[in-house]
């Protein structure tokens, strides 16, 4: 019985470490994806023709005036600094998790935020096509503007993982409630 119990420990054992493992090399990758997302936004907005932005958002255009770019950028960068947010509030987590603390109040909270972001910016993402289109037929002749309006899979999917991700937390929390509930029994 006492060799069940010590294996069972030492798998346990064995299994946070991977967890924190992991998490200390997430928590050192986000910060990267943090740059490199709104980094890839800009230069895309940048560089792009202005038939290839017409194409991705589905409206015709003439000529595509520098203001519409930049207020273009700042329409999408919109779900973008939701995500950016998210990703320093799971950074959070992932270094809580790193230094063996699962369910603790800044743990969860961490978890929460990056759920509430992510939320935020699904549906940031369900908007944007509208607005997008506006911009970038602003300048078209009267008759010619459009309003673009567009629901992606991935946009109802990202609102619906943050959901998931959102109630995962407040079981956390529920969890981490009843252990302190039974620690003040003994």
């Amino acid at each position: 019985m006492h060799d069940a119990y010590a294996l069972q420990t030492r798998q346990a054992d064995q299994a946070a470490m991977r967890i924190q493992r992991y998490s200390r090399w997430l928590s050192a990758v986000i910060p990267m994806l943090m740059m490199l997302l709104p980094l890839g936004l800009a230069w895309q907005w940048a560089e792009l023709s202005a038939d290839k932005i017409a194409s991705l958002a589905g409206v015709r255009i003439g000529a595509l005036q520098p203001w519409q770019r930049v207020a273009a950028f700042a329409v999408n960068m919109v779900p973008v600094a939701f995500i950016v947010f998210g990703l320093a509030r799971l950074r959070t987590c992932f270094r809580h998790f790193a230094c063996g603390s699962f369910f603790t109040p800044p743990t969860i909270r961490g978890l929460r935020g990056f759920a509430a972001a992510m939320f935020g910016s699904g549906l940031a993402g369900l908007v944007t096509p509208s607005l997008l289109s506006l911009v970038l037929t602003v300048a078209n002749g009267p008759g010619q503007r459009q309003l673009v309006v567009n629901v992606h899979t991935g946009q109802l999917l990202m609102l619906l993982m943050a959901s998931l991700v959102w109630i995962v937390a407040a079981v956390m929390a529920r969890a981490a409630a009843i252990e302190e509930e039974n620690t003040q029994f003994v």
